[in-house]
């Protein structure tokens, strides 16, 4: 999924509740956890996929849908500009270290969005 045009001079950098899902079941999360990571994307971004987070405390910055952190060495302007490699990151990083790796999570932050996310991954 790239970024598409929608007006003339202008590209979509908030993505939909079912746009979101389809790119968790493609990068290939658990289907128990799908509608919880499109909540935390949602947490964490706002399903923007040009969403930036410069206001760590330890100098790092997270970057995209997932705000992938750059501690994780991945590629930054990729992160921002493609929403599945964004996806796909955060799976690696999911695979790793599970939901706790995303702060929203750990702090419930998610929890307002589950019902949305439940809808949109329907």
């Amino acid at each position: 999924m790239s970024r598409r045009s929608c007006e003339e001079g202008s590209a979509i950098t908030v993505l939909t509740g079912p746009q979101v899902a389809q790119l968790v079941v493609e990068a290939g999360f658990p289907e128990q956890d799908r509608v919880t990571m499109v909540a935390i994307a949602k947490a964490e971004s706002g399903w923007r996929i040009d969403a930036v987070n410069t206001a760590n405390r330890n100098g790092t910055v997270d970057r995209g849908l997932f705000q992938i952190n750059s501690v994780h060495g991945y590629d930054p302007a990729r992160l921002l500009a493609d929403p599945r490699f964004n996806t796909e990151c955060a799976k690696k990083i999911y695979d790793r270290q599970g939901l706790r790796a995303w702060s929203t999570h750990n702090a419930d932050k998610h929890l307002p969005y589950m019902q949305e996310s439940a809808q949109a991954a329907l």
